[in-house]
């Protein structure tokens, strides 16, 4: 006789779900992580990301501005100074 762990049988269960259940069934273990302050799975199997540290002035050049347009900001007039 096979014995599975819990999470096995969770696995079982939810693998065969729509996208939109699995979602519910993954928001439920964030509630979950939250309610006890546990740490979620990707803190706390994955080392810590080394990152270069950020140069200001690093990303100059790598971006191109396809057009100079104000036009777009009157949808955001309310919410600026």
């Amino acid at each position: 006789m096979t014995v599975i762990t819990i999470a096995e049988q969770i696995y079982q269960e939810v693998r065969t779900f729509p996208d939109e259940l699995a979602r519910e069934v993954l928001d439920f273990v964030g509630f979950i992580e939250a309610k006890y302050a546990l740490k979620s799975a990707s803190e706390r199997d994955l080392p810590p990301a080394k990152r270069r540290a950020r140069m200001p002035g690093s990303a100059v050049g790598k971006l191109k501005v396809l057009v100079e347009d104000d036009e777009h900001l009157k949808d955001f007039q309310d919410d600026m100074p």
